[in-house]
Formats: C-alpha cells, structure tokens, sequence
C-alpha cells in the first residue's frame, strides 16, 4: 500500500476513533449519568476510553511517521 492511501486511511480511522473518544467523555462527565449508571458499566466505559486514547495516539504516531 502507498503511503498516500496508508494517510487518507489512518485520518479517516482517526477521525472515527476520535468522535468515539469525545462521545465516550460526554457522557462520562455528565454527572446525572454517573449517578445512574451501574458501576460496571462505567469502569467498562473508563476502560475502553482509556484503550482508545492509547489506539489513537498509535495511529496519530504511524500518521506522523508517513510524514505527513
């Protein structure tokens, strides 16, 4: 795969992973949401989030090593 279409499809899985990301903080800072939510249910949350940060600063770093 070129490096061309390696960058359009990291920025578009970047651009997915990140609404994901803001979806996740969202509702995790409303605290009406805290307050219901089973507490399992929220540490899955937490957890995932934390995953995808980590997934998202992986893609940003192979985006940068593209050179782009």
């Amino acid at each position: 795969m070129d490096s061309a279409s390696e960058s359009v499809r990291l920025k578009k899985e970047i651009e997915g992973l990140t609404k994901a990301i803001q979806s996740k903080e969202k509702q995790l800072s409303n605290n009406t949401f805290r307050e219901r939510a089973p507490a399992d249910i929220l540490g899955k949350m937490e957890s995932t989030l934390a995953e995808q940060r980590i997934e998202l600063q992986k893609l940003n770093d192979r985006l940068s090593g593209l050179g782009n």
